[in-house]
């Protein structure tokens, strides 16, 4: 058991700090803000009509029925 362990702290390790490796890079890779961001504005919102249905309790649910029905054994 000891040795499957020590492969699997192996494995955390390694795939820890791959991705702390791939952290920095992106970091590097993004370069410095400029400041500057983007805010695209479609204008305000708009909602449609609503409607509220009420139901009487009238509709049943519907169960399936075979129409053919083989014989019991």
């Amino acid at each position: 058991m000891e040795r499957t362990d020590r492969r699997k702290a192996q494995a955390a390790i390694i795939g820890g700090t791959a991705l702390l490796a791939m952290g920095i890079i992106g970091g590097a890779a993004g370069g410095p803000g400029d400041g500057k961001t983007a805010l695209v504005s479609g204008g305000s919102m708009q909602t449609g009509e609503t409607t509220t249905l009420t139901y009487t309790g009238t509709i049943a649910p519907v169960k399936a029925v075979p129409s053919v029905k083989a014989t019991p054994h």
